[in-house]
């Protein structure tokens, strides 16, 4: 993964990518100069502990507005992975959609309202501020107002905004169709993300160079407003299939209390998985899966005193499927535990296991078949 690890909250972790640190030097350096000709009798380490102060603030609110998604998200139920940080804002990975209207509408509102407290509170500090703490004061307005432009502007009705997904939990609750909101959502989105275009190109063209950045905002919008169209195109193809439909895998065999050591020795090439997995087994007993990887990551020294068992995730903490399983599920599934495989359980036996890559194989083929069939 290209994103680096900033903390944990909450058991969340938070992750930033590269791009996003140029977002926060170049947040810094323009509001300190913008601060220097607003203020000029501010001095210059004034005028950039202000500027850094109001980036550092900036990049905290946009954690608060995904942390805000993912505690509403928590409350039906709903595991949150992690936040990721980039270029054009912040992103949650959420262990799966929203299985109603009401959950969809609640963690999507989440984040604008969020950061309208943020706007709220900064606003206070700013009067507080006023005629005694000037540098605090003017921190605290231009946060507020960053704040407010967070909310107005992912509460725009088009995905991928928060506003999208609001539409779309409306227009679901309105017609019992998710497609159908999920379409609508993403219509009205390429729609704004034009009109954004639009914008910045007027005004790169009336001189602002800054029109460019607006401008690139809105394709950025426009690529994920209209991959969402995608999603529609999937659940079509694969409605009504559930795991029943697959053929499932069974992964080779390592004894639980086989050594790392000898796990390595019987390892044999397989150019079929970039990363096998194996069942580790005991008196005929599934007790976990182990990639190959893993093993191979363990320090020589102790490849004769560690065991299989040692590096395994149990399979009691493996998230299992059933026959009944949707493929749409068992996809969300997959993705969300980070596995290559999960097994298929039934009368609390696992049947087999359904690998990610099989996966994908089966679903680009419903997925071809059925657009074969629209044309």
């Amino acid at each position: 993964m290209d994103d680096i690890l900033i903390g944990r909250l909450m058991g969340i972790e938070i992750r930033a990518s590269r791009s996003w640190a140029f977002v926060v030097v170049l947040v810094a350096v323009t509001v300190a100069l913008q601060f220097q000709q607003s203020h000029p009798d501010w001095a210059n380490v004034t005028t950039i502990i202000a500027g850094c102060a109001t980036s550092a603030l900036l990049f905290a609110s946009v954690v608060a507005h995904e942390m805000a998604h993912c505690i509403v998200a928590r409350r039906f139920g709903i595991q949150a992975r992690s936040i990721s940080l980039n270029f054009f804002g912040g992103l949650s990975w959420l262990s799966r959609p929203a299985l109603r209207p009401v959950e969809e509408f609640a963690y999507s509102i989440a984040g604008p309202a969020a950061n309208a407290v943020l706007a709220a509170v900064f606003f206070a500090v700013s009067w507080a501020a006023t005629g005694t703490l000037e540098p605090v004061g003017a921190v605290s307005t231009r946060v507020a107002a960053l704040n407010v432009l967070l909310a107005v502007f992912n509460l725009l009705p088009g995905f991928p905004l928060d506003g999208g997904r609001v539409i779309r939990a409306a227009v679901w609750r309105v017609t019992g169709s998710y497609e159908r909101g999920t379409a609508v959502a993403s219509f009205a989105g390429q729609a704004i993300a034009i009109l954004v275009v639009m914008i910045g190109i007027a005004i790169a063209l009336g001189g602002d160079f800054s029109g460019l950045f607006i401008a690139v905002i809105g394709y950025y919008l426009f690529t994920r407003a209209r991959a969402s169209m995608g999603e529609v195109v999937l659940r079509r193809a694969l409605h009504g299939l559930t795991v029943q439909s697959l053929w499932l895998e069974t992964l080779p065999q390592i004894a639980r209390q086989a050594t790392v050591g000898e796990f390595i020795r019987e390892l044999t090439p397989d150019g079929t998985a970039v990363d096998p997995h194996y069942m580790v087994v005991d008196g005929g007993i599934i007790w976990g899966v182990v990639p190959a990887s893993r093993a191979l990551l363990a320090d020589p020294g102790e490849w004769d005193t560690l065991h299989v068992s040692d590096l395994m995730t149990p399979i009691d903490k493996l998230e299992k499927l059933s026959y009944d399983t949707e493929i749409v599920r068992a996809m969300e599934a997959i993705y969300a535990s980070g596995a290559n495989e999960l097994p298929v359980v039934s009368d609390n036996v696992v049947q087999g296991f359904v690998g990610r890559d099989a996966l994908l194989r089966f679903v680009a083929s419903r997925v071809s078949m059925d657009t074969g069939q629209a044309t």
